[in-house]
């Protein structure tokens, strides 16, 4: 959609453009009214609305606008336009809050989060997001107790977000591990983080063109320091060899997670289930839809923990 400026009519990327050039040859405070006159004259649709915004919260903050006037007028513009029933629209503006302080997010997250129902995909994005402020805040417990609402929520949604949400909250909870220094909670959710990383990759075997392409998690041996905590670090200081943990991560993916997903069969070296060729296996295609969610990822869970207790 188009939006009008001094009888000329723009695009919000194609304005944002023309503020850049702009600077070039324009004073900031030129140009930042420029941008002000801009918003104040049209009426945008929601993700207009959130990207020029975005832009006058960007160089609000270069001419260091105080945060609280930032806030009144960026909130104003929003309440103006957004459906305070939409709840698909809660997290973007979440994340705008956040651009200019993190307590407004926070607080616009506690007002609206009851609005936004249990146990679905947008529920724990946005809990997730809180978490990640919390970690920013330095509030490492109450950011672990938001990790713990969002795994409870995501056992019943689309079997990828299920997967690859569950990878991202054990992710965060290892590295808040990292962060207090517990070794022991930093390791343990690495394993369920790993895990899960290798699930995701499961899911993706049906649809390769080529199964060439099919990768499990690599070893951590060679680039340690290249994992998201130091996992070398934290296998020390717990007397673990981390050649060793690397071995039982590797069985994990190769005899164990397949088992969440009934296949045992498949070998996972030759991409073959018993003596059959994967290009007969036309079933697959339809296979995982067939899957309970809950089942799929109780179980990841539950291997995890008993292999994590053979382990030590």
């Amino acid at each position: 959609m188009e939006y009008s400026f001094r009888e000329k009519n723009y695009k919000v990327s194609r304005f944002k453009t023309f503020l850049t050039n702009q600077l070039k040859t324009q004073s900031f405070e030129t140009v930042f009214n420029f941008l002000s006159e801009f918003i104040e004259q049209n009426n945008f649709e929601f993700s207009d609305l959130l990207s020029i915004l975005d832009r006058y919260i960007d160089y609000s903050k270069k001419i260091s606008l105080e945060n609280t006037k930032l806030f009144a007028f960026v909130d104003s513009k929003i309440k103006k336009l957004s459906d305070p029933n939409n709840t698909e629209n809660l997290l973007a503006i979440s994340r705008l809050y956040h651009k200019i302080e993190s307590k407004y997010a926070l607080n616009f997250i506690e007002y609206n989060l009851d609005k936004i129902p249990n146990n679905t995909k947008e529920k724990v994005l946005i809990l997730l997001f809180k978490a990640g402020i919390l970690l920013e805040n330095k509030e490492s417990d109450n950011a672990f107790s938001v990790l713990r609402d969002c795994s409870n929520q995501s056992y019943n949604l689309y079997i990828f977000d299920s997967l690859e949400l569950k990878r991202t909250i054990y992710e965060k909870m290892s590295i808040i591990g990292e962060l207090e220094n517990k070794s022991d909670v930093a390791i343990n959710y690495y394993t369920y983080y790993c895990a899960f990383q290798a699930s995701v990759e499961f899911l993706h075997f049906p649809y390769l063109d080529s199964y060439r392409n099919f990768r499990i998690p690599y070893s951590i041996v060679e680039n340690p320091d290249q994992e998201i905590i130091q996992i070398d670090k934290h296998l020390k200081a717990k007397n673990f060899d981390i050649r060793s943990f690397n071995s039982f991560l590797q069985k994990l993916y190769h005899n164990e997670i397949p088992n969440a997903f009934k296949l045992e069969k498949i070998d996972i070296d030759t991409f073959t289930v018993s003596n059959l060729s994967i290009k007969d296996l036309t079933y697959y295609s339809t296979y995982f839809s067939t899957l309970s969610v809950r089942e799929v990822v109780s179980t990841i869970e539950i291997i995890v923990s008993r292999e994590m207790k053979n382990f030590v």
